[in-house]
């Protein structure tokens, strides 16, 4: 049985979970939404995943971007995982709203809890709602036999969420980060780069937003940032960074070239 998975990833949690449900599945193609948004898709499958990470309790722009460019209508069968650092809110939910209204539905949808792209210490905002969040959900890893029990048998899943007192406050945070796009947009003006920079861009060539480039012997970021900090994330030199920066993750098991686009 032929599936193809779509995945958004920056930090490479997104994309570890995706091959390994990809190996379990077989006969599964992987593909980079990055990579072929505002192309032609080919959906001539019997089963559509998607896997990506959620963004301030609601799916990326990106990834919303390339479902509602999809015609979905045919779709037998569609299931989604949402890979969370913090608070899933209602992601699982906008994105089955987004496949209603093409005339699909979701299926399966199911959360999973793995490493923050943070670098920067948690507003106490961002800390009340993960506080009224509810019982968090498992890693990839230790729900990896479960989700492909499911998705290979076609059965159906609720769509995971948290308590509903932080789907209803993430989702208004949500809402109020959709509104302020152009303050995202503009968030790369938080950014510094100091004298370790090497030139060797790697910031350029992981951005999904393509807004980076290396001119003048150091990195030049455009003002279309996604707010995914994969420019930090994934500086070999650690050349890069950002007001009250705490930490630096991505996944163990992945490379920059993995995600590398251009």
């Amino acid at each position: 049985m032929k599936t193809k998975i779509f995945y958004f990833s920056t930090t490479g949690n997104s994309l570890a979970l995706a091959r390994n449900i990809a190996n379990e599945l077989g006969e599964t193609e992987l593909i980079s939404i990055p990579k072929v948004i505002g192309g032609e898709v080919d959906l001539n499958v019997s089963r559509l995943g998607f896997v990506f990470p959620v963004y301030a309790w609601g799916l990326p722009n990106m990834v919303v971007e390339f479902l509602k460019g999809l015609d979905l209508k045919s779709q037998p069968y569609i299931f989604a995982v949402a890979t969370c650092g913090g608070t899933p809110g209602r992601t699982l939910l906008q994105l089955r709203g987004i496949l209603r209204k093409s005339g699909a539905d979701l299926q399966a949808g199911f959360v999973t809890k793995e490493g923050s792209n943070s670098v920067a210490e948690a507003p106490g905002f961002i800390k009340f709602v993960e506080s009224i969040s509810g019982q968090p959900y498992g890693s990839g890893r230790d729900r990896l036999y479960e989700i492909n029990k499911i998705i290979r048998s076609g059965k159906e899943h609720r769509p995971e969420t948290s308590s509903l007192p932080a789907n209803f406050v993430g989702g208004l945070l949500h809402k109020m980060s959709s509104l302020a796009a152009d303050s995202i947009k503009a968030f790369d003006k938080n950014y510094l780069v100091d004298d370790k920079c090497t030139m060797c861009r790697t910031c350029e060539r992981v951005c999904p937003m393509a807004n980076i480039r290396v001119d003048g012997g150091k990195p030049v970021w455009n003002h279309n940032c996604g707010g995914c900090n994969a420019c930090i994330q994934w500086c070999p030199q650690q050349a890069i960074h950002i007001k009250n920066e705490t930490c630096r993750y991505h996944h163990p098991d992945i490379k920059a070239s993995d995600l590398m686009l251009r």
